[in-house]
């Protein structure tokens, strides 16, 4: 990572999944740290989520769900009981997916929240998480409140989770936006 990361710029914002090894978390953490880059760190399992260091000091988002927040830090708990050491740990905004029951977000600036997910029929699971970060990221990227942020994930993951596929085929701009007005805007859940 560190010979081929002069070769991305310039980069105005990084995305990071525990898939890398702990070395090249903890060393892209420390270089948007450095660069003052925004950050968003998505957890992908349960046994990857031990890959992360315990500071997470240059995390601008951390995106996570339940299981995989409860194993970093070490105890199960209420959402909001989780979320506060993940701050704690340098991490300026945590945003928890809860499945059905929605998801739930802190920020440093002490905001907190929890929104119900949208009721959809649900074909496959597969690939929601990451539905879910990239609307998230699509939000907060565009200037959107860490709140909106989270419902344009929620939107993006409701769409991919109507389909077979693990990417909603048809996703674009326009079909999310179509979406978060749908489920959010008119009559839908807020």
């Amino acid at each position: 990572m560190k010979q081929r990361w002069p070769e991305l710029g310039p980069i105005s914002a990084v995305v990071l999944d525990t898939n890398f090894s702990s070395n090249a978390i903890q060393w892209t953490i420390e270089q948007c740290r450095k660069e003052r880059l925004p950050l968003c760190v998505v957890t992908v399992s349960v046994p990857k989520v031990k890959r992360l260091p315990s500071d997470l000091s240059g995390v601008t988002w951390f995106v996570t769900n339940e299981a995989e927040a409860k194993e970093f830090v070490g105890r199960n708990g209420h959402t909001d009981d989780i979320m506060k050491p993940i701050l704690q740990a340098g991490a300026k905004n945590v945003v928890v997916t809860r499945g059905a029951n929605g998801v739930a977000y802190a920020t440093k600036q002490g905001e907190t929240g929890a929104i119900a997910a949208p009721k959809v029929e649900v074909t496959d699971a597969t690939g929601a998480g990451d539905a879910f970060a990239a609307g998230f990221l699509y939000g907060v990227l565009g200037g959107h409140t860490v709140e909106d942020a989270c419902r344009f994930g929620m939107s993006s993951a409701a769409l991919t989770l109507q389909t077979a596929e693990t990417v909603h085929p048809a996703l674009n701009e326009h079909l999310l936006q179509a979406a978060y007005a749908r489920y959010f805007r008119e009559g839908g859940t807020k």
